[in-house]
């Protein structure tokens, strides 16, 4: 077998493993009003800390993800941390979460269900996709 695909195979071996014993975290991006300087809310990111690797950025397996479908798994997980973190800040600090494109087809609109769960009656409901 070619180097490179065994090579392929075993980051996709490992990015499966990662999503199942938890090597995936959030970061928190802070969002500014530009105006006041004031933090409004916090973009969720999500990275994998690989245990020999160290942080992996989005870029090079968000891809490997939504080709090997556990785009949607990760999803669910960015989902429910981020709500769950949210929930402890103030009222009006607002959570940002990016989907895939890939998820919003896979889950067929059910992605607005876990949205509306997860906000707060304050906060305003957008939703966008990264691709």
């Amino acid at each position: 077998m070619d180097v490179s695909l065994q090579a392929q195979r075993l980051f996709e071996q490992e990015l499966s493993c990662a999503v199942r014993n938890g090597e995936l975290e959030l970061a928190y991006q802070p969002i500014l009003n530009l105006e006041t300087k004031a933090i409004t809310g916090f973009e969720a990111l999500v990275r994998w800390n690989h245990p020999t690797r160290g942080l992996i950025a989005p870029a090079d397996f968000i891809s490997v993800a939504e080709d090997r479908g556990l785009i949607i798994s990760i999803g669910k997980w960015v989902l429910r941390e981020a709500c769950s973190k949210a929930a402890e800040w103030p009222d009006d600090i607002t959570v940002a979460v990016n989907l895939s494109s890939v998820q919003f087809k896979a889950q067929k609109g059910s992605w607005t269900w876990w949205l509306l769960l997860c906000r707060r009656p304050t906060w305003p409901l957008a939703v966008s996709s990264s691709r």
